[in-house]
């Protein structure tokens, strides 16, 4: 990989607030603050025992009873994409296989992409 890809990969923000939504990999912790979380996320901590990169339990419908916000991630494969009123679980090919899944925002509507990856995105 040319050395301005990674150095811009790397720069890249560890999420995304916009109007009500915060965008993170894989979601946030049930049993800690939301404001100690978006805090460690905007400061692109990497202490040990901060999961927002790479664990999958994160994938899950449940949000610290404060978050004021929807939260969207992927990481995880779903079947379908999952929307409740707070949370949106967005990827549906685990970068392996299916068709790619985006929501548009503020009107939530699925759009799924029209070709299928047949093969891992990763091969």
């Amino acid at each position: 990989m040319p050395r301005e890809h990674l150095d811009f990969l790397l720069g890249l923000p560890w999420c995304v607030e916009a109007e009500g939504h915060l965008i993170v990999h894989a979601g946030l912790l049930p049993d800690r603050p939301y404001e100690e979380q978006l805090r460690k996320l905007r400061s692109r901590e990497t202490n040990p025992g901060q999961p927002w990169l790479h664990e999958q339990l994160l994938v899950t419908p449940e949000l610290p009873p404060d978050c004021p916000v929807t939260v969207i991630s992927g990481h995880v494969r779903q079947p379908e994409v999952v929307m409740t009123e707070n949370r949106i679980l967005l990827d549906t090919t685990g970068g392996r296989c299916g068709r790619l899944s985006a929501v548009l925002l503020p009107e939530r509507r699925v759009i799924k992409s029209t070709i299928e990856i047949k093969q891992g995105l990763y091969t």
